[in-house]
């Protein structure tokens, strides 16, 4: 439900239901946001005099409920995903029914109320150590929302989260102690990598899988629509949605989360990658919708700063992503103006 109040009656929790623009048409606020004191007195000051809000009551008597019941649903989708591996590994079939249960395990928190918590705990969870399991996982829900974002139906929803579940199921088959290196790959050990979208396009044939686009998104989710990418260097369109899905979902979470060899980036720092050189690999149009909606996740966000101290992001501007507002220390930084930057969530 979405109800119309006034700017004076706005509190800090409320929701956004729709984009705020000032006088000129240029977005101040995103839909989504979670308002707090900095942005309504922002928004005041523009004399913005009402807004749009989401107001479900019940929500924060649920929610320590919701964060309870999504922690065992994620738990539960990864031993799913781990037995899927294992079972592959072993010479097995892969378990469809597996497979399902996990989706709709997932697709149970595709919910407005519940990405914000969510996104929260995808975050944290990526200091744990079972990285090719997680990453299954996280590459799911991150498609999910991103298909809700670009309104594709439900079922094409649910078809994005299998095919970020399934999407490096072809690991199965490369030798864990390349998987597991904990340092950069040889050019002979990347060749091998680079294999597993065949592989794992090859598990889903071999087995009762019949979509044909969740197994084209397999193996096509490391192209690039420059020609960049593998197993065949195909462009644009030929690569096909959910693959392009994929592609993003996969990217992001690989570079804010810990791996073997590397160690996680900010979300910032992965928007600026999309930005400055991102957008000639990645579908321009659902890059930009993806870090958009990202970004108004992250307010709210703790983080620490290069200059030893910690702060909380109160906003991050619609047309500079890269330059929230943080504060800090009884002040407001804004990093558009300043040499401070995020180094890391907390």
């Amino acid at each position: 439900m979405t109800i119309d109040i006034d700017i004076f009656e706005c509190r800090g929790g409320d929701i956004l239901a729709c984009d705020i623009v000032n006088k000129d048409g240029v977005k101040l606020v995103s839909r989504g946001t979670t308002l707090n004191d900095y942005i309504i007195e922002k928004l005041k000051q523009f004399e913005i005099n009402n807004v749009k809000v989401i107001y479900p009551p019940e929500y924060i008597k649920k929610n320590r409920y919701n964060y309870e019941k999504f922690e065992y649903g994620y738990k539960k989708s990864i031993q799913l995903v781990k037995d899927i591996v294992n079972d592959l590994s072993t010479g097995k079939a892969l378990n469809i029914d597996k497979v399902t249960s996990a989706t709709e395990l997932i697709y149970e928190h595709i919910h407005q109320n519940d990405i914000c918590m969510l996104l929260n705990f995808l975050d944290r969870i990526k200091v744990t150590d079972e990285y090719t399991y997680l990453h299954s996982i996280n590459v799911a829900f991150y498609c999910m929302l991103l298909a809700k974002w670009i309104d594709l139906s439900e079922y094409e929803i649910k078809k994005a989260v299998q095919a970020g579940l399934l999407h490096d199921i072809g690991k199965s088959r490369i030798p864990t102690s390349i998987l597991n290196k904990p340092a950069k790959l040889t050019n002979e050990e990347f060749e091998i990598i680079k294999k597993h979208p065949v592989y794992g396009y090859d598990i889903l044939s071999e087995s009762e899988f019949s979509d044909l686009d969740i197994k084209r998104a397999v193996l096509l989710h490391h192209e690039r629509i420059n020609c960049s990418g593998y197993p065949f260097g195909i462009s644009g369109e030929k690569i096909g949605l959910l693959a392009r899905i994929v592609s993003i979902a996969d990217v992001y979470d690989a570079m804010t989360s810990n791996r073997v060899y590397k160690k996680k980036v900010t979300p910032f720092t992965t928007f600026e990658m999309f930005i400055t050189e991102g957008y000639s690999g990645f579908d321009a149009y659902l890059t930009t919708e993806f870090i958009n909606h990202m970004a108004t996740y992250l307010i709210g966000s703790s983080v620490k700063l290069d200059n030893g101290e910690n702060g909380k992001i109160v906003y991050i501007p619609p047309n500079n992503l890269l330059c929230p507002i943080v504060y800090s220390n009884g002040e407001y930084i804004d990093m558009k103006k300043s040499n401070i930057r995020i180094i890391e969530m907390i």
